[in-house]
């Protein structure tokens, strides 16, 4: 199932009634440098840029640093020297609603990544997959065959990148991994090789979506499954649930609290595990630069 693909044309990926996007492309985007037990590979994790189509006046009360824009261009900049293999943005792209005009300047700002190295794009409980589509539909090529949601697979040398899709509906809170997303996810995972997987997505699980427990049901016992990376909570943080490794990225756009770090994170990673560093551009500087080393669980 997960190594059979087939190639479909933008024009093949339709629309239900409803306005929901069903994604039938089947490929995955696969590395072509070394996939040998030693190799190595560099990733950019960010999330949560939250790009306006216009700056407010100001702030909105309690978003400290707010400068999505400004804040996104640091970032590309800093992630271009980092020279990465491929980079993640793990959802709310877009300011609050997913409007046209929101990602018609994350796109602006992201060109200078663009064509260099792979962009995985996630959707948050901010974004809009329909618009998404209609300014991504070269990376979202890519997507897996899940009706109503985007997931992509990004092989690249010795480790796997899934992001799965934890939108419910635009600008509401709560995420919601859905039947057939779980249900792909466990055929997938039954099938694909054993190389070290990391999953990507928006909402914590154990957090604001809904159904967290049936899907860490499907990821606890997957011991190929080696961590899971998300946003959402604006708040930098690397835990343990048992022997899986958690990292909650830090939000570029702004954060709730003085002392919370605004930034993304640099990882290379291998067969045995990665290295994860954070690169702070606002709020407390004090973790700036710690690098934090996770062994894969066997």
């Amino acid at each position: 199932m997960a190594n059979q693909y087939r190639r479909y044309t933008r024009r093949q990926i339709i629309r239900t009634a409803a306005g929901a996007a069903v994604f039938v492309v089947l490929p995955r985007w696969s590395w072509a440098g070394d996939s040998s037990p030693g190799s190595s590979v560099r990733w950019a994790f960010l999330s949560d840029t939250h790009i306006p189509e216009n700056n407010p006046a100001e702030a909105p009360k309690n978003h400290y640093f707010f400068a999505p824009a400004a804040n996104l261009t640091t970032i590309v900049s800093q992630i271009l020297e980092y020279a990465p293999d491929a980079a993640a943005i793990a959802g709310d792209l877009a300011r609050l609603e997913g409007k046209a005009g929101d990602y018609r300047r994350f796109k602006k700002l992201i060109a200078p990544l663009e064509g260099r190295i792979p962009l995985c794009l996630g959707l948050g409980n901010h974004d809009d997959r329909g618009m998404m589509l209609d300014f991504f539909g070269r990376q979202m090529e890519y997507a897996q065959d899940v009706p109503g949601k985007l997931v992509t697979v990004m092989e690249t040398g010795p480790v796997r990148i899934i992001m799965l899709d934890s939108l419910l509906t635009t600008n509401y809170t709560p995420g919601w991994m859905g039947r057939a997303q779980r249900d792909w996810l466990t055929a997938y995972l039954a099938s694909c090789d054993e190389r070290p997987t990391l999953l990507c997505l928006h909402h914590p699980p154990g957090g604001q979506l809904l159904d967290s427990e049936r899907f860490m049901e499907i990821v606890r016992p997957c011991r190929k499954v080696k961590a899971i990376i998300y946003g959402h909570s604006h708040v930098y943080g690397v835990e343990q649930d048992g022997d899986l490794h958690r990292i909650n990225l830090p939000a570029t756009a702004y954060s709730f609290k003085e002392t919370v770090p605004v930034g993304w994170m640099q990882a290379r990673l291998d067969a045995q595990g990665g290295v994860f560093t954070l690169r702070v551009i606002g709020g407390s500087h004090e973790a700036d630069g710690q690098a934090i080393k996770l062994s894969w669980r066997k």
